[in-house]
């Protein structure tokens, strides 16, 4: 065996290391993790949310606006607090939330194909989830159906917004 064959034998049996000498592995590693966090807060820029007066105490959103399945975003003034909340339409039903983490606060979410996004953390909330369980990060609001609106009273998101950590 030749010193070329003896270099290429030490080279395949050596452990694998997280760095060559020059600290290529390494950096490529923390460029990556970089770019993938640039990317994530690019990405989590807070839509626009749709303003609504409340009719005394209660917020009534058209159905027909909000049965595409799409995340749709709301905004309604009570208490002189502004409380932010969204819509899905689901496969049994109708997902309502606060715009806000249970985990991180009112950074709120973004729409990702099937998933509802943290835009603080990134974690995903599925849509076919009960959001009104309380075993998921989303701050979910009860909702009825009356007529072609959806029905949510304000007392319902003033108490769900006492759920937001500060």
């Amino acid at each position: 065996m030749n010193d070329a064959e003896m270099r290429l034998l030490e080279s395949q049996n050596r452990p694998a290391s997280l760095d060559d000498g020059r600290g290529n592995r390494v950096s490529h590693g923390v460029l990556v993790l970089t770019a993938d966090f640039i990317y994530a807060r690019a990405n989590s820029a807070p839509p626009s949310a749709r303003t609504f007066n409340a009719g005394g105490d209660i917020v009534r959103v058209p159905v027909s606006e909000v049965q595409d399945g799409s995340m749709h975003l709301f905004s309604v003034s009570a208490g002189g607090q502004s409380l932010r909340f969204m819509i899905i339409r689901k496969a049994n039903g109708w997902g309502v939330a606060l715009d806000a983490c249970r985990i991180c606060g009112a950074e709120g979410y973004r729409q990702d194909g099937q998933n509802v996004i943290c835009r603080h953390c990134a974690s995903a909330i599925l849509y076919s989830v009960d959001w009104r369980s309380g075993r998921m990060q989303s701050i979910g609001v009860p909702s009825h159906l009356d007529g072609g609106d959806l029905v949510i009273d304000i007392s319902s998101l003033t108490q769900a917004a006492k759920e937001i950590p500060q």
